[in-house]
């Protein structure tokens, strides 16, 4: 079946249709990421509620299918039909394969964020004149946000090393594998369990996840860590990079062309040190609040990529982490080091 991705300027990207037969992604923001497998990218929780534009993803993997299909829908260019079908379907999720999604992302660079729709063939000269009139009147979509994807309940993760608990906005793999490699103790608690509960756990320290949303509308769950801050050392990432510096008195703004995907050059400011990272994320930090001093920028936009809160114990990266043996895995050793050596002088 043939179809097509809509924009609300106008602009139209035929491909083939996969999952549910009728189309349904409509009126969603279209975001590209670089360099990820189609399994990667139903599986990240950041891409709740968009339409997502695979750019250079491989043709197949080996990895099998998560459980949950976050975006609304995804737009690619060619890989493995079947079992992405399948998923998709199971998933209630439709999308188009065999799409020019370089094409796609370079018009989307032009023109900054758009809504979109996936449609049936025969709307494929454009959408009905109200329905492109309602997403051009509202091209930002209703934000998705850690209320929606988090946990619901507390659990843990064994191992012997520090105790540290992490608040799930739409937790990924990345933090996780992290920290298990480092065989922390894990706790990952929802997003709005309460701070006393948290320093009831004696963790040795806090992680932020990142996840969807707009950190402007965060503020519910930034009134349930800020009890935390000074208390424990925390880390933020992706989506609580963000929230900890609003909670600091930052702010943040939409961003022209997101960071979404593998090879992002990050610069360490203190070492001098650029190392690629993966991101996912359309929000920055506009600017350092009071009290806190910039630790990592983009290379490609100079957007803060990292800060650091001295007066607390706190800081933060919009990169992931990564696993043990990358450059970006020094946060881990940051945020660890103190509760490593206060276990080997006990």
């Amino acid at each position: 079946m043939r179809g097509a991705l809509v924009l609300e300027d106008g602009s139209v990207f035929p491909g083939d249709v996969f999952g549910r037969g009728r189309p349904e992604a409509d009126g969603r923001e279209v975001v590209c990421a670089s360099g990820l497998s189609w399994q990667s990218l139903v599986s990240w929780p950041s891409f709740a509620g968009q339409i997502v534009v695979g750019v250079g993803s491989p043709a197949s993997t080996p990895q099998t299918a998560a459980e949950r299909c976050y975006p609304s829908g995804l737009v690619l260019n060619g890989v493995d039909v079947q079992p992405l079908h399948e998923h998709a379907w199971q998933a209630s999720v439709a999308g188009l394969t065999g799409v020019d999604t370089e094409a796609l992302a370079e018009h989307l660079r032009r023109t900054g964020p758009l809504a979109g729709a996936i449609v049936p063939a025969g709307t494929e000269p454009g959408l009905p004149a109200r329905r492109l009139a309602a997403m051009s009147s509202h091209p930002a979509p209703p934000d998705v946000g850690p209320e929606q994807v988090s946990t619901e309940r507390p659990y843990r993760i064994y191992g012997g090393g520090p105790r540290v608990v992490v608040y799930d906005y739409g937790l990924g793999p990345d933090i996780l594998g992290g920290l298990v490699a480092l065989d922390c103790k894990i706790t990952v608690v929802p997003w709005d369990h309460p701070a006393e509960a948290v320093l009831e756990m004696l963790p040795d320290a806090v992680v932020l996840s990142g996840g969807p949303g707009n950190p402007a509308g965060g503020d519910d769950v930034i009134s349930v860590f800020r009890p935390l801050l000074g208390e424990l050392p925390m880390l933020g990432v992706g989506l609580g990079h963000q929230l900890l510096a609003r909670a600091m008195g930052a702010r943040t703004s939409l961003m022209w062309c997101g960071h979404r995907g593998r090879g992002f050059g990050v610069r360490d400011l203190e070492t001098g040190e650029v190392f690629r990272t993966t991101q996912s994320h359309g929000y920055c930090v506009l600017g350092p609040p009071p009290g806190a001093r910039v630790t990592h920028t983009a290379l490609n936009d100079a957007t803060i990529e990292g800060l650091e809160y001295p007066g607390i114990g706190a800081f933060s990266v919009q990169f992931h982490p990564g696993n043990p043996g990358t450059p970006a895995t020094a946060v881990w050793d940051r945020l660890l080091s103190p509760s490593r050596a206060a276990m080997r002088t006990a």
